[in-house]
């Protein structure tokens, strides 16, 4: 079996392109470029999770408030300032 010199040409080809692939893949400007890509809407995505938490943590504690053994622990934990905010 030999392995003819247009083989060995195409297979030698095909290697420079794929480094050439992998220099412009592991390049510094593209890794930032994708790192933006994927981490804005990743903080915007917990943004939304934590306001919509707080939201409803806020909601509870105010619900929560109204009940007479939570209530007195409440006031006295000064957290009715921030729940009204």
């Amino acid at each position: 079996m030999s392995i003819s010199s247009n083989s060995i040409e195409d297979l030698n080809k095909n290697i420079e392109i794929l480094s050439l692939r992998l220099e412009q893949a592991n390049s510094l400007p593209r890794k930032i470029l994708l790192g933006l890509v994927s981490g804005l809407p990743t903080v915007i995505g917990a943004t939304i999770v934590a306001t919509v938490v707080i939201a409803i943590l806020s909601r509870s504690i105010k619900t929560l408030s109204d009940i007479p053994i939570v209530g007195p622990l409440i006031e006295n934990t000064q957290m009715e300032q921030y729940i009204n905010r």
